[in-house]
């Protein structure tokens, strides 16, 4: 994994995590993903070529 991947995603998880209550996912790809999670709080988003999957866990 990159640097800069693995980077968006701890950036990503701080945020969420100062930002909301509970507990959250994060995964981050440079390319197309599947992915199935049971959760009705989540949030798709891409900038610069990296898409990145939020998902509130349980």
């Amino acid at each position: 994994m990159g640097e800069q991947l693995a980077e968006t995603k701890r950036a990503v998880h701080r945020a969420v995590s100062r930002t909301f209550d509970g507990s959250f996912g994060v995964i981050c790809a440079e390319c197309a993903f599947s992915y199935i999670v049971h959760t009705h709080e989540y949030c798709v988003h891409t900038k610069n070529d990296i898409t990145c999957l939020v998902y509130k866990d349980g």
